[in-house]
C-alpha cells in the first residue's frame, strides 16, 4: 500500500495545480494575465454608461460602485465555476486511462436532468430579470416577462453559437489532423448543436406566451424565418472567427468581452427608449441580433409579421455574412493543421 504523501507535499502538489492552471488559461495569448483585468474594466464601461442616468445620479462615485460589485462578483462565480468542474477536468491526475472520445460527445452526458438543464436556464434568468426590472421597465411593456424571455432566448443563441464555433476547430483538432473531409463541417455541426437546443427553447417561449395570455396568432407562421435568420448569423460569426482563434488564441477572451459587453448593448430585459437617446438608438438599430428581436417581439407580442422589407434585410445581411464567413474560412483551412 502507498504510503500517503505528507503535508509539505500536498503544498507542493496546490502550489503546481495553481500555476499550471494560469498557464493553461493563459497559453497562446499575448496578453496574457492582461485579459483578467480588461473585462471587469469594459464590463464597467457598459454598465456606467447604460445606467448613469437612472441609477447613477443617485450614487456618489457610482463607477466605482459599479466596478466593486464586478470584481467581486467575477470573483466568486469565477472561483466557484472552476472548481465545479475541476475534478473533471483534471482527471488525467486521478488516473492515467484515458478513452477514445466519440465524435459528437453528448454535452448533457452524466447530468440527471439531461436536456431540462438547456430550458431551465432561460427561465431562472427570466425570474431575475423579471423581479429586478419589473417596476422600472415592467410597467411600460404588456406582458414583460414573455419580452424578456424572447430576449434571453435569442441573445443565449446568439452567444453560444458564436462561442462553440469559434473553440471548434481547436477542440476538435483530433479530426484535423486525422481525417480529410470539408474543415468548415466542423464549425457548422457544432452551430447545429446549438441551433437544436434554441429551437426548443423557443417551444417553452411558445409555451410561455399562451400560458401569459398573450395568446396565438397566425402571425406565429412567420417565426421558423426569424429562427433561420438567426442561425445564418450565427454560422456566419463563427465561421468568420473559427480560424483566425487558430492563429490568436486571444480572440476568445476579446469574443468572451465583446458578448459580455453585447448581453447589456442589446435590449434583452429593457426598452432602449427608456434608457437611450435617439441618436443612441438609431445605433442599436445597426446591431442585428438587436432587429432580431425586434422581428420577434413584433410576432409575438403584437400578433403582427414584421414588413418583408425589414425581414428581407435581416435575412440578406445573414445570407452574405455566411458567404463572406465561408470563403474567409476556406482561405485559411489548408494552413490550420500545421498551425493548431
Amino acid at each position: 500500500m502507498a504510503r500517503p504523501a505528507a503535508t509539505h507535499d500536498y503544498w507542493f502538489i496546490a502550489r503546481e495545480l495553481t500555476l499550471s492552471a494560469f498557464k493553461l488559461r493563459d497559453q497562446g495569448t499575448l496578453l496574457g494575465f492582461l485579459w483578467t483585468l480588461l473585462q471587469p474594466l469594459a464590463m464597467l464601461g457598459v454598465l456606467y454608461w447604460l445606467f448613469r442616468k437612472q441609477v447613477g445620479g443617485t450614487i456618489e462615485h457610482f463607477g466605482l460602485y459599479v466596478l466593486i460589485g464586478i470584481v467581486l462578483w467575477t470573483f466568486f462565480a469565477s472561483g466557484t465555476g472552476k472548481g465545479l468542474v475541476s475534478v473533471v477536468i483534471r482527471r488525467d491526475l486521478i488516473n492515467s486511462v484515458t478513452f477514445p472520445r466519440e465524435l459528437f460527445k453528448l454535452r448533457d452526458q452524466g447530468t440527471l436532468l439531461g436536456f431540462l438543464w438547456t430550458l431551465l436556464q432561460p427561465l431562472a434568468m427570466l425570474g431575475v430579470l423579471y423581479w429586478l426590472f419589473r417596476k422600472q421597465v415592467g410597467a411600460t411593456v404588456e406582458h414583460f416577462g414573455l419580452y424578456v424571455l424572447i430576449g434571453i432566448v435569442l441573445w443565449t443563441f446568439f452567444a453560444s453559437g458564436t462561442g462553440k464555433g469559434l473553440v471548434s476547430v481547436v477542440i476538435r483538432r483530433d479530426l484535423i489532423n486525422s481525417v480529410t473531409f470539408p474543415r468548415e463541417l466542423i464549425v457548422v455541426s457544432s452551430v447545429l448543436t446549438v441551433i437544436v437546443s434554441s429551437a426548443l427553447e423557443f417551444c417553452v417561449v411558445l409555451v410561455f406566451a399562451i400560458g401569459s395570455g398573450a395568446g396565438i396568432s397566425w402571425a406565429w407562421l412567420a417565426l421558423p424565418l426569424v429562427l433561420v435568420m438567426e442561425g445564418l448569423l450565427v454560422i456566419g460569426t463563427a465561421l468568420l472567427l473559427a480560424p483566425w482563434y487558430v492563429y490568436a488564441r486571444d480572440l476568445d477572451n476579446i469574443w468572451n468581452i465583446v458578448l459580455r459587453i453585447g448581453f447589456f448593448l442589446t435590449p434583452v430585459f429593457y426598452l432602449p427608449e427608456q434608457f437611450l437617446s435617439p441618436a443612441e438608438q438609431r445605433l442599436y438599430l445597426l446591431n442585428p441580433v438587436t432587429q432580431i428581436m425586434i422581428h420577434a417581439r413584433q410576432i409575438l407580442l403584437r400578433h403582427e409579421v414584421p414588413s418583408l422589407a425589414a425581414m428581407a434585410g435581416t435575412l440578406a445581411f445573414g445570407v452574405v455574412l455566411v458567404a463572406v464567413g465561408l470563403a474567409n474560412f476556406r482561405y485559411f483551412a489548408p494552413d490550420l493543421a500545421e498551425h493548431i
